[in-house]
């Protein structure tokens, strides 16, 4: 019985009209011609973009099962035998044909594929993607109750579904920051998250859903652990640092106890300035952990490890510093040697130099005060720039995949994004980062191919200059588009200075802006 292509095989590009022991052949027209035959179309695969794909009418030749079967090409008219006619039609002509079929079938698939997508997203934008605009400041105030703070969130901010397991401090937490973001957005458009849930997680204290085809898109999720006090305790004890390095005085440019290198006889010495309520903090859970509260663990938490330490890093300036201590150095170090160099490449070079040349200085991390909200900042800016760039993801500029990574992910099952099939995944080009396990290990082994799916994720962490500019806002920011648009947005929201440098990349990629900065 001869096998014809089944759509299991092809379930992302076979869409045709099933009817019994096989399917409708598609008709294809490019200009004033009519191809039949699949294997005919793939000689003018040049001309994909003006064709069209269309089903025969009710009285064109289709497969009917095990007894028909396709015998001629485009070029004549399509005959339909009876296969008891025709025993003589050899085996291989008839793989060929079936062959010939699947790809047809699959390079039309590809196309209506395409022009699906496009439909289901536009559907899915003018449904998800529904800013608020508000025309006066918003004043916050944390609720006295869970149902004070419901309704807040509900009818002041426009949050649809609330998590009704949230702790009261976990809800005036995400309607704090929200709040900030809207004040520095009045009277523009802004992406408000449209639901709420609270669930346990280790490695972030809020998240959103960025699948808009999830019906969970445009979630906020917060992290349960970040309101647990058994969590927070154990997570305090476990930065060593935390009570080894405590600062000598209360100041927030104040020299801290050194870091790691700090025994060394010469060299480089790093030191910690805690913002003055930091420190406080870190002297009475010094004393105890019973001390704080579980609002004040969290902020002690995530000033002194939430990145506030990377950031204090990358914010510093190591030509300034070099330059202030040749004032009174008997021994002056060439600061152009360090000109154009990342932080970690300065650092080691003047570490080095201070060792060949027995000498040692002194550099102080100024540490800040830092209460979570800038992980809302964050992940707000996320939602803003999906609902800024997410629509000008345009389908029709896709690559056709070859047949063997059509065939592998196919075979795969790959349903994580039924967009890859497309060859360039533009979604994770802008969105995804090297802090996923996938990514990492494509861009670590497979540069090139890597290249051809995410071009402008790769052209962002390869070029030196966009690195070291994005660096300046943190390391995070350099893993990826979306996680610099979504750092420096937090910053904006934060009220911080953002360098010029820095503003233009964030302009390339066409970032959004808050009031007060162009």
């Amino acid at each position: 019985m001869t096998q014809y292509p089944s759509i299991d095989m092809f379930p992302y590009y076979v869409n045709l009209p099933q009817m019994p022991g096989g399917y409708y052949l598609p008709q294809c027209y490019t200009g004033n011609v009519l191809y039949q035959n699949p294997s005919d179309y793939l000689n003018i695969s040049q001309n994909i973009k003006q064709c069209t794909v269309q089903y025969p009418a009710q009285n064109a030749p289709a497969f009917k099962g095990a007894a028909t079967e396709i015998v001629k090409s485009a070029q004549d008219s399509v005959e339909i035998q009876d296969k008891a006619t025709k025993k003589e039609k050899s085996v291989g002509a008839k793989i060929a044909l079936w062959t010939g079929t699947a790809i047809g079938g699959i390079v039309l698939g590809v196309v209506a594929f395409s022009k699906h997508q496009t439909a289901k997203l536009n559907k899915l934008y003018k449904e998800k993607l529904v800013p608020k605009v508000f025309d006066k400041e918003l004043t916050f105030a944390d609720a006295a109750t869970k149902e004070d703070a419901i309704k807040f969130a509900k009818e002041t901010l426009g949050v649809k579904d609330i998590d009704e397991s949230m702790t009261l401090d976990a809800l005036n937490y995400a309607n704090h920051g929200i709040t900030d973001v809207v004040n520095k957005n009045i009277g523009q458009e802004v992406f408000i998250p449209r639901s709420y849930l609270y669930a346990e997680n280790d490695n972030f204290l809020a998240a959103v859903c960025p699948d808009i085809e999830s019906k969970n898109f445009g979630r906020l999720t917060i992290n349960k652990n970040a309101f647990d006090d058994a969590w927070l305790t154990d997570q305090l004890d476990r930065i060593n640092h935390l009570r080894a390095y405590k600062p000598k005085a209360e100041s927030a440019v104040a020299s801290g106890s050194s870091a790691a290198n700090a025994d060394a006889k010469y060299g480089l010495t790093e030191l910690h300035g805690l913002d003055s309520r930091v420190y406080m903090l870190s002297e009475l859970y010094e004393q105890s952990a019973n001390n704080l509260t579980i609002a004040e663990k969290r902020i002690l938490y995530y000033s002194y490890h939430g990145g506030s330490l990377n950031r204090a890093f990358n914010n510093f300036d190591f030509i300034k510093f070099v330059e202030e201590q040749n004032h009174n150095a008997t021994i002056k170090f060439n600061v152009d040697n360090i000109r154009g160099l990342s932080k970690d490449e300065q650092q080691a070079a003047i570490r080095k130099f201070l060792v060949d040349n027995k000498l040692s200085w002194q550099y102080v991390l100024k540490i800040p005060y830092e209460d979570g909200s800038q992980t809302i900042y964050h992940e707000m800016g996320h939602l803003q720039d999906m609902a800024k760039n997410l629509k000008n993801i345009n389908l029709s500029k896709w690559k056709l995949p070859s047949f063997k990574e059509a065939w592998n992910n196919t075979k795969n099952k790959d349903e994580s994004s039924k967009t890859k099939q497309m060859g360039v995944d533009e979604y994770s080009n802008r969105w995804y980062n090297l802090k996923r396990k996938d990514m990492k290990k494509l861009f670590d082994e497979n540069p090139e191919k890597f290249k051809k799916k995410y071009p402008d994720l790769y052209e962002f962490l390869t070029k030196k200059e966009y690195q070291d500019t994005a660096k300046k806002i943190s390391d995070y920011s350099a893993t990826g588009i979306g996680e610099f648009i979504a750092e420096t947005y937090a910053e904006m929201i934060a009220g911080k200075t953002i360098p010029e440098d820095v503003m233009a990349l964030y302009k390339k990629y066409n970032g959004p802006l808050p009031k007060g900065y162009s």
